[in-house]
């Protein structure tokens, strides 16, 4: 009896091995597996575990097979749009996306994922921009300054115009001077008057006019551009004309700046007005109309309210004979009739 169950014993470990080293085999009789299916083997000890379907994968394989393909589809939504959805992502995730949303600038153009309710980008990114030098429909061009607000910028229609600058005679050879009462520059610029401005309750300035090589009367002078840096003329007519509050110990040119091409074209001969001598404040309102040409020329000219149609900017200018000596201070400047 011993003998017949060793024979049974060592039979079976044949046939397993057989079983085990034939792998075009489907089928393993010898272990009591049905046909269509295949025996599974503890590779420690050789001892069936059971019968599992042909061709298939172990479940352990199965879970590395699922666990790569999630992978995969996860890396492939995520190249897809750049970005990773908030609603997909963890309640730590989208606290980091929310976060960080200032620093984004903009989702790709081609993107189809919302922007987060709470984020702080504009609602569309395709939204109308507003012409920086074009005023609204309706608005004149020129605001009031008023030296009280303390600030060195004269509203215009761009946000980054109407800075006060001043100049002289140094290009035409001349050595005229202008000198301003109270602290030039700050830390947005080294030419900001708005400490001027602040310091003495507006522009407030010295003159001194010397001729030099200056083939002209000498003159020094002040003025605003509508446009950043006047770059581009506009169109002031809505304004109507301008007004100044000032006092001056010499009368001062008011005209109204046009482009380079413009200028040297006519020979400088800007339309203007002029603003009478006055120790007391006084307060003055010239329609575009009322500014005409400086000197009669055999030039082109340029009548006030064309002038106005293509302007670049307004001037202030003292011109005189050498040896003049003086001083000023605007108070106000705006369209026409907003001095109070």
């Amino acid at each position: 009896m011993k003998k017949l169950i060793g024979l049974a014993i060592v039979g079976s470990v044949a046939a397993m091995v057989a079983c085990s080293s034939d792998d075009s085999a489907s089928t393993a009789p010898n272990t009591g597996c049905p046909a269509g299916t295949e025996p599974q083997y503890d590779m420690a000890t050789g001892a069936l575990l059971g019968c599992n379907p042909a061709g298939a994968a172990s479940s352990s394989d199965m879970a590395l097979a699922g666990s790569s393909s999630d992978a995969a589809v996860a890396a492939s939504s995520s190249s897809q749009t750049g970005l990773t959805p908030i609603a997909a992502s963890s309640s730590s995730d989208a606290a980091l996306v929310a976060a960080s949303s200032s620093s984004v600038v903009a989702a790709p153009a081609s993107s189809s994922v919302a922007a987060p309710a709470s984020s702080s980008a504009p609602a569309s990114s395709a939204a109308k921009t507003t012409t920086p030098d074009t005023p609204a429909a309706g608005t004149p061009a020129l605001g009031l300054w008023d030296a009280a607000d303390g600030t060195s910028q004269v509203p215009t229609g761009d946000k980054k115009g109407g800075y006060w600058y001043d100049y002289n005679d140094e290009g035409s050879k001349g050595a005229s001077t202008l000198t301003w009462q109270g602290t030039v520059g700050s830390e947005y610029s080294d030419t900001d008057l708005a400490p001027v401005v602040k310091e003495c309750g507006g522009l407030c300035a010295e003159f001194s006019l010397v001729k030099g090589g200056n083939d002209w009367d000498p003159f020094v002078g002040f003025g605003f551009d509508m446009t950043d840096g006047g770059e581009t003329v506009v169109d002031a007519t809505s304004s109507q004309g301008i007004c100044v509050t000032y006092t001056s110990t010499h009368d001062l040119i008011l005209m109204i700046g046009l482009s380079k091409a413009d200028e040297d074209k006519i020979g400088s001969n800007n339309p203007a007005v002029i603003l009478e001598a006055s120790s007391t404040a006084k307060t003055v309102n010239a329609k575009w109309s009322e500014f005409d040409v400086q000197w009669a020329t055999s030039d082109p000219t340029i009548e006030g309210p064309a002038a106005a149609k293509k302007m670049k900017g307004i001037k202030f200018q003292v011109k005189d004979e050498t040896g003049t000596t003086g001083s000023f201070k605007i108070t106000q400047v705006g369209g026409y009739d907003l001095c109070k």
